[in-house]
């Protein structure tokens, strides 16, 4: 939903850290998946699915603005939730992320929300048309 306004490098890293937030919980969820491929299309980037993820160390500090590390912080939110199911180890990578960026509690607190708040609305979508997402 909001990678389109991120740099052609910080798409690159964003789905390093995509790929990383799905294998948090051991658990690769059809929902996650689904909502990745989405993202992929919406840069541009479809067919790329195999070429992301491993065990590459991201630089988080390419996010160098605020527009970015709060469009990234959503989008790895909305994959934590997009499945029903957060897990602590996909907690503890959120919440990693968003101490790395300098996200202010509000602001947390507010970005939480929004992704609860779109995961919601894209699954009752799915269950309304009978879809997936």
């Amino acid at each position: 939903m909001f990678v389109h306004r991120l740099t052609e490098p910080q798409k690159r890293a964003f789905f390093g850290l995509a790929s990383e937030m799905i294998a948090a919980d051991l658990e690769i969820a059809d929902r996650e998946m689904n909502y990745l491929r989405r993202l992929l299309d919406e840069s541009g980037r479809d067919g790329e699915l195999d070429e992301i993820g491993g065990d590459v160390d991201i630089d988080r500090s390419i996010f160098d603005d605020r527009e970015a590390r709060l469009a990234v912080t959503v989008e790895i939110l909305i994959i934590a939730a997009i499945d029903g199911d957060l897990h602590r180890d996909e907690a503890s990578f959120a919440n990693a992320l968003i101490y790395d960026f300098g996200i202010n509690e509000t602001e947390r607190r507010k970005l939480v929300q929004v992704a609860g708040n779109i995961s919601s609305a894209m699954t009752g979508v799915e269950q309304l048309i009978g879809g997936e997402i």
